[in-house]
């Protein structure tokens, strides 16, 4: 009973600081970006909390319940990517801090309107399968821990996270996720602390454990590994909620130190995470490995620290779900809407209210999946790879202000895609990491190819689309 009353105290005060920051949105600009306003430490806050969804800790402690260590070095290849984004990228994010708020938008400068329309519906797809599919994980949660039925769950956390982020924008989704960024990392530690302390220290946890756990490669092979740190390092790569992320600081000195801060701290939080799925196996390897990471709080927690680490579950879950709940609405109304002719005063009371119904619809039509359609939101979490083959290498040539035509755009990003979906088809029969998101690695690469060949070509200079232009009023 106590652990169930911390949960819902939680829960309370998530909504109460969603709320609480809503107050103080006046206009559309502060609902979107809230002026570029935040620090090197508010943005390692947010984007930490933001890329902590359940694959990269639910999942990861799955994994590592299964094979050890191995995927631990593998997710550091997401870590490596965050700080060369932070080297590379995060500086010339000043060129747009003053012009663009989405990918969208910075895709509008190098292919024009049609570029940003086909990004934004690419946002849509990628972002909406993933909140759904954060929603559903809240619902099993609640079914797991608290024995509340999944679809009461879902409509719990939905309603929470959906009025926080409608009401509030960018500033209740920044505030929370500090907030959830706290507390899942007292938990972490604590599980890591005190698990070892339960099986005896680490050197005893490697004799409980089969010899292949603390191996670099897992008893498979170097490529394997390979493979799955260029999947992990390429997989999330500029996903909306980054790209807003890159774009909220007050200069991009702040996103920089921000971003690279979060790219170290993920190097410990994967190795935390990592250890605790071993340490769940070697404490009762007859788990469901799926739940390594829940049966890790009601295993190694006592009570009263249960509902914490119940907490902390949906601290990672909600805390992905806002953000790209918030990315998706202003990427349908920047991004889609717009090329409709619907124009953005972002100083008009009557534009916010306008964002705050997108992001309200949004979010409903989401947790209508998550309800009754739960087998639909894998094929919309698959969806997923599809974004870094489709927009990565031409996002990368507008940062850097690569001009080419919008037909050189659509036609590498349909190549890349084609060789994705081909790849899947086959993956079973050649693929030599069953499950994995090798075919992103293929599609990336058929991309830059094809966009770096046709950009010497003549169709360099063709415009296929020449759809309505529209003028962002900063």
């Amino acid at each position: 009973m106590i652990d169930f009353i911390i949960v819902l105290i939680y829960l309370a005060i998530t909504l109460a600081v969603g709320l609480y920051n809503a107050k103080t949105v006046s206009s559309d600009k502060e609902y979107t970006s809230a002026g570029q306003q935040y620090s090197a430490l508010i943005v390692f806050c947010t984007l930490t909390a933001t890329y902590l969804g359940g694959g990269f800790t639910i999942g990861l402690a799955e994994k590592t319940f299964l094979f050890g260590i191995m995927y631990v070095i593998a997710m550091y290849g997401f870590s490596l990517k965050e700080i060369l984004i932070a080297k590379y990228v995060a500086p010339k994010m000043e060129y747009f801090q003053d012009r663009c708020i989405t990918a969208g938008e910075i895709m509008k400068t190098a292919y024009g309107s049609s570029g940003q329309l086909l990004t934004g519906f690419a946002s849509l797809i990628v972002c909406s399968g993933i909140i759904g599919a954060q929603f559903a994980t809240c619902g099993n949660i609640f079914e797991h821990f608290l024995n509340i039925p999944s679809k009461y769950g879902i409509l719990i956390t939905s309603i929470i996270i959906i009025t926080y982020v409608t009401l509030g924008g960018i500033k209740s989704v920044v505030k929370v996720n500090i907030f959830h960024f706290i507390t899942l990392s007292i938990v972490l530690v604590l599980l890591c602390v005190l698990g070892l302390h339960k099986v005896g220290g680490i050197n005893n946890l490697i004799k409980l454990t089969p010899v292949s756990y603390f191996s670099i490669t897992g008893g498979t092979s170097f490529l394997t590994l390979l493979i799955l740190t260029i999947s992990f390092f390429l997989g999330e790569t500029l996903v909306p909620p980054y790209i807003q992320r890159l774009l909220i600081g007050k200069t991009s000195k702040d996103t920089s130190k921000g971003t690279f801060y979060s790219g170290i701290a993920s190097t410990l939080i994967f190795t935390i995470v990592g250890v605790t799925g071993i340490i769940v196996y070697a404490v009762n390897p007859d788990v469901q490995p799926n739940l390594a990471f829940p049966n890790a709080v009601s295993i190694i927690l006592p009570i009263g620290l249960q509902g914490l680490g119940i907490a902390a579950i949906f601290a990672i879950i909600m805390s992905s779900a806002d953000a790209f709940l918030h990315s998706t609405s202003i990427a349908v109304r920047r991004d889609i809407l717009c090329l409709l002719g619907w124009k953005i005063n972002p100083n008009s009371r009557v534009e916010l209210s306008f964002s705050r119904i997108i992001t309200c619809i949004l979010g409903i039509v989401a947790t209508i999946f998550a309800i009754i359609t739960p087998s639909v939101l894998d094929i919309l979490l698959y969806s997923y790879q599809f974004w870094t083959p489709f927009i990565l290498v031409p996002l990368f040539a507008a940062i850097y202000r690569i001009r080419t035509s919008s037909l050189v755009f659509i036609i590498s990003s349909i190549a890349a895609t084609t060789s994705v979906i081909a790849w899947n088809l086959m993956s079973n029969y050649i693929s030599p990491v069953k499950g994995s998101l090798e075919g992103v690695i293929l599609g990336t690469i058929v991309n830059l190819v094809t966009f770096s060949f046709l950009r010497m070509t003549k169709l360099n200079n063709i415009v296929i689309f020449n759809l309505q232009q529209y003028q962002v009023k900063r």
